[in-house]
């Protein structure tokens, strides 16, 4: 909107963006108290993740209250959508796969762990008997169509 003065979709994907930077950080879009290179979330946010340090850019409050996968999906996602080009940025619905993705992922491990917590809660004859069994957590059903936002382009077809 900023570049060009008219709202659209992409400007919309763009500023969901942002508000998704805004939950993940726990910071708001701009602030002139911090410094200067930090002024703006979403370059700060950029800078942090091309140097992979998601963990920089995570509240601390929730630090360790989350499966890193599901993390980096919902990063991607964010900086996906804050592309400075608009034609780069993902559409709405594959915003909503990518991060319903990303749930799939984050309540798989969370389900994981709650039954090895319960399993090393019980008493100790119980658990060394089911440590000889694997654990299998269900496959992750995923969307027939893949997303354009974790995708390559597609090779150029080749002469014959």
């Amino acid at each position: 909107y900023y570049t060009t003065q008219q709202l659209s979709a992409k400007s919309d994907v763009f500023s969901f963006g942002v508000v998704l930077l805004e939950i993940v950080s726990g910071r708001e879009p701009l602030n002139i108290q911090r410094p200067q290179n930090e002024w703006s979330l979403v370059e700060w946010a950029k800078s942090y993740f091309r140097e992979s340090r998601i963990d920089e850019i995570v509240d601390p409050g929730i630090k360790g209250g989350y499966h890193a996968e599901a993390m980096w999906r919902v990063m991607e996602v964010a900086l996906s959508c804050i592309e400075s080009y608009a034609a780069y940025r993902p559409c709405m619905i594959d915003v909503v796969r990518e991060l319903e993705d990303a749930l799939i992922i984050e309540n798989n491990a969370s389900e994981y762990m709650k039954s090895i917590d319960s399993l090393t809660t019980s008493n100790s004859n119980h658990f060394s008997l089911v440590l000889d069994k694997r654990i299998l957590i269900p496959p992750i059903s995923t969307p027939t169509e893949t997303s354009p936002i974790m995708t390559q382009a597609p090779s150029p077809p080749q002469p014959r």
